[in-house]
């Protein structure tokens, strides 16, 4: 299993298999479906979900920790093309 790279991608091994018995113990007690995402994609999803309410709540705790976007304007010169 890969990890992302954010939420889960400090754990070790170990830990996402410990955290994947959790998830089938869960199956199993009937606390969540048998068609239950993968580890890896229930992380990728919260981290996605995360990201984007940093993004778009301005009194998120969290947005202070972006960088402020930069605007970038480019000064191309032309180019001659070759026929």
């Amino acid at each position: 299993m890969q990890a992302p790279p954010r939420l889960v991608g400090f754990t070790t091994a170990h830990d996402r298999q410990r955290m994947e018995s959790v998830i089938r113990r869960e199956v199993r007690f009937g606390y969540c479906t048998t068609n239950q995402a993968p580890l890896a994609e229930l992380a990728a999803e919260a981290d996605e979900t995360l990201f984007e309410n940093i993004l778009h709540i301005k009194q998120h705790v969290l947005r202070q920790l972006l960088s402020d976007r930069t605007q970038s304007t480019y000064n191309l010169r032309s180019r001659k093309h070759h026929c």
